[in-house]
């Protein structure tokens, strides 16, 4: 049983409409006429996925066979209102009786593959395993578990710091977000952010992120009686929702940090998906005094022209970039290219992931401002950053 569905479909909804996605769905169905025999059934499913049924395959290639010809037939041109669109197919591949032996589970699997497939980027086909339900779970298990954690006092903020290069200074700090769950310990970001996005949780959680990172920056500034500029990075839902220039002001107001004391990070790809609006918020959020960077800059697909319009301050070169820097001859080259653009349009440029002497000096030489990294310091609690703090000021004076 395979289920198939096209990708790009809600680009398609958002632009033409539940009509445009009918229309479209009819070519689908006309394709999918064409193979329809005693061994091939097929039929709709919902709006935007079709159902197919091949019987009397004997060998996994023959299956492969039938993935691959079902992609290369829907794979092309389909028109809406004499405009030409190119989409290209996602497809789930659930076998009776290997993984699954009755109707729902195998309609259930092939769903689920076909949902990974689409995860993945789309056009390509996967097999279901029951190693995918688990995930699922483990994935439904974390978003209910989620929900709950801020309200229980499971989040916390960890700190790492930021070094101007030149002097040693440290300027600032990036607030990380960490979930320590009571059963299941530490929970890695790269688990539960996406789960957090995906979900809408990402809302109240940046929200208490954004505030409890101001509170604790406006703490140590006044104690301590430094500068320091924390970094808060901000979601794709945070940024494009309609509120955020409003929460960023009320909870600076809230919390009576300077605005030039808060630096906004946002990722490269985000920007670039909605380039007017991201300008426009970045903007507004400028005029207020705040500091903006790209994070992870040099992984996503920046325009250039665009870029010198943009209102950011700050570059981040990716850690991918740091790592193997002398060894890597690509990663040398990327990361000083990066640090010239940086300066030629008036930005500050700052490196993420230094663990090493040699990737210090290399980003020094080339005119990096800032650095931070384990070469520096581990991600610290509120306790551990008020004695790196400490220490730091000591050393300095």
């Amino acid at each position: 049983v395979m289920m198939v569905s096209l990708d790009r479909l809600k680009l398609i909804s958002d632009t033409y409409g539940h009509l445009g996605l009918d229309i479209v769905m009819r070519q689908v169905a006309d394709h999918l006429k064409d193979i329809t025999d005693h061994n091939w059934t097929v039929c709709r499913f919902g709006e935007d996925s079709f159902g197919v049924m091949v019987r009397n395959l004997r060998h996994i290639n023959e299956t492969n066979d039938c993935a691959n010809h079902l992609q290369q037939l829907l794979k092309g041109k389909y028109h809406i209102k004499d405009q030409a669109i190119h989409l290209t197919a996602s497809i789930g591949v659930a076998l009776f009786p290997l993984e699954t032996c009755d109707r729902d589970g195998l309609l259930k699997g092939a769903d689920t593959a076909m949902r990974k497939a689409r995860e993945h980027g789309g056009e390509q086909y996967r097999y279901y395993s029951t190693d995918m339900d688990m995930k699922a779970q483990e994935k439904l298990f974390l978003e209910q578990a989620l929900r709950h954690a801020l309200e229980n006092k499971q989040l916390e903020l960890f700190y790492q710091p930021q070094i101007h290069l030149a002097t040693g200074h440290l300027i600032g700090m990036e607030a990380l977000l960490r979930w320590n769950h009571p059963q299941k310990g530490a929970i890695s970001p790269a688990q539960f952010i996406p789960i957090a996005e995906e979900s809408g949780l990402i809302i109240p959680i940046g929200k208490w992120v954004l505030h409890q990172a101001c509170v604790d920056a406006h703490r140590w500034i006044t104690e301590h009686k430094m500068e320091l500029r924390v970094g808060v990075n901000l979601s794709t839902r945070q940024f494009l929702h309609e509120d955020i220039f409003a929460t960023v002001v009320d909870t600076l107001n809230s919390t009576s940090l300077s605005p030039h004391n808060l630096d906004l990070e946002i990722t490269e790809s985000l920007l670039m998906d909605d380039k007017q609006s991201g300008a426009a918020v970045l903007g507004r959020l400028r005029d207020l005094g705040i500091k903006t960077s790209i994070d992870d800059f040099g992984t996503g697909y920046s325009s250039l022209s665009y870029l010198n319009k943009l209102p950011v301050d700050t570059l981040k070169i990716d850690q991918s970039f740091v790592k193997n820097i002398l060894q890597n001859g690509e990663n040398g080259s990327i990361a000083k290219a990066i640090i010239a653009l940086a300066h030629g349009l008036d930005k500050r440029v700052i490196a993420e992931g230094v663990e090493h002497q040699h990737q210090a000096d290399f980003l020094r030489q080339n005119g990096c401002n800032e650095v931070q990294g384990y070469f520096y310091s581990r991600p610290l609690s509120k306790d551990g950053f008020v004695n790196y703090i400490r220490n730091h000021s000591s050393t300095r004076n």
